[in-house]
């Protein structure tokens, strides 16, 4: 997982000079709806409808939805 992420990283880098990266899902929702303008989009991916995440084999209480509304 590690390496494929790495992969999309330099690729980002490489086309762009304003890739900014937050390791932490929540404060990157937060930081995104922050930066929404009239008429943007914000697509939030990869997680699904769970309402946990999975973290060093912990599971932790969290819903992307919660975090939005």
């Amino acid at each position: 997982m590690v390496n494929y992420m790495n992969n999309i990283i330099n690729r980002l880098k490489e086309e762009t000079n304003n890739l900014i990266i937050i390791q932490n899902r929540k404060e990157a929702i937060r930081y995104c709806i922050n930066k929404l303008i009239s008429n943007d989009y914000l697509l939030i991916l990869g997680k699904g409808n769970e309402e946990y995440m999975i973290k060093n084999n912990e599971y932790i209480k969290y819903s992307d939805y919660e975090e939005v509304i």
